[in-house]
């Protein structure tokens, strides 16, 4: 059986109102192509054809404009969640038999990493769940000051000093042999949750540092930025 995916496209898409007022996050245009036409359309070039997509919030727009994948040359069903199962949750109702590998993927990630890299990574090590990480640079908004505790002496001041932090891409492999006891049917369970239970339980789970283009559209200046960087 080839490798499926997962596509969480459930979310409200609060912080990218106006544009989601109308559409579900998952439609919202680059260029003239919604997000999730790009995504499907990259993971199908690594031999992606089996296609799952979570759908809650304006489902039926989704579904309209995906139908059952066909123009694009592959196979889409549908998870309808009654009520929001999180990032996590919509694993336990995937159709595979256990010991399948899964991509998991974030309805809003602009990204061309190369999915076969990161499943033969996965599978090499025999994972039970593999997170792609990013690098993410964050700048202070202040200035910092070092002293010595006891004196009081300043040491140091550092004007608006940059940070980096190893931050989850929001694309993930799952193995279903962990589904059940940790990702129960219909329940609501998010990706960090699921990833402290896996690892408090001594699960395999690996982080695979994605280097190619990646962006999270989550909010309005996400968005604004990709025209600003044209």
């Amino acid at each position: 059986m080839g490798t499926h995916a997962l596509i969480l496209a459930g979310g409200l898409g609060t912080r990218l109102r106006p544009l989601t007022f109308a559409i579900p996050k998952p439609l919202v245009p680059v260029g003239e192509t919604p997000i999730i036409e790009l995504i499907i359309r990259h993971l199908k070039k690594h031999g992606i054809r089996q296609f799952h997509v979570s759908t809650n919030y304006k489902s039926e727009i989704l579904k309209l404009f995906c139908g059952d994948g066909s123009k694009w040359g592959v196979r889409i069903g549908y998870i309808d969640e009654e009520k929001p199962l999180g990032t996590a949750g919509p694993i336990g109702l995937v159709d595979l038999p256990e010991g399948e590998d899964l991509l998991c993927m974030n309805g809003d990630i602009l990204t061309d990493f190369n999915f076969r890299k990161m499943l033969a990574f996965h599978r090499k090590h025999k994972a039970d769940f593999t997170v792609g990480t990013v690098q993410h640079e964050r700048q202070s908004r202040f200035g910092e000051i070092e002293s010595d505790e006891k004196t009081h002496r300043i040491r140091n001041v550092r004007e608006k000093p940059m940070y980096t932090a190893t931050i989850s891409a929001g694309i993930y492999i799952v193995n279903t042999r962990i589904r059940g006891v940790f990702i129960p049917a219909g329940r609501h369970l998010d990706m960090p949750d699921l990833m402290m239970k896996l690892v408090k339980s001594r699960k395999r789970v690996l982080d695979y540092p994605i280097r190619e283009h990646w962006n999270a559209i989550e909010k309005l200046s996400d968005y604004e930025k990709l025209y600003d960087e044209e």
